[in-house]
């Protein structure tokens, strides 16, 4: 793990991480979504606890045209939000890169939450 994430991960306060009974669900979400990038999201508020969750989904036939799991949780839950962990996976649960769109990204800050990408090393660290 490089030196940069080692370090934004002292930043994260321990009652905001996510331990692998968390991330599993996460995972299983991701997985069971119908579209083609399988992605998953977890609403943290400030004292740590989850307070929704939600998974990527069609909106309609064409291609790109879904919600997005992170933009699905700040529409519901808004401002009550601290952080939101996203992770992405293959079809069989392996998880795969992914960052928040510049939609995502733009909503988030003007609600001042931030929003976190579960890789695998974030999540080798955390266990």
């Amino acid at each position: 793990m490089s030196q940069e994430s080692s370090q934004s991960m002292k930043k994260l306060k321990p009652s905001c991480l996510i331990f692998s009974r968390k991330i599993q669900f996460l995972i299983n979400k991701a997985t069971s979504s119908s579209c083609e990038h399988k992605v998953a999201a977890i609403a943290i508020n400030k004292k740590g606890e989850v307070i929704g969750r939600s998974y990527n989904k069609p909106r309609i036939a064409r291609r790109g045209g879904g919600i997005h799991a992170e933009m699905a949780l700040m529409k519901r839950y808004g401002k009550v939000i601290d952080k939101i962990f996203i992770l992405r996976t293959n079809k069989t649960g392996g998880l795969l890169p992914i960052s928040a769109c510049s939609a995502c990204a733009k909503a988030a800050d003007s609600l001042g939450i931030q929003i976190v990408s579960l890789t695998e090393d974030f999540i080798i660290h955390v266990k």
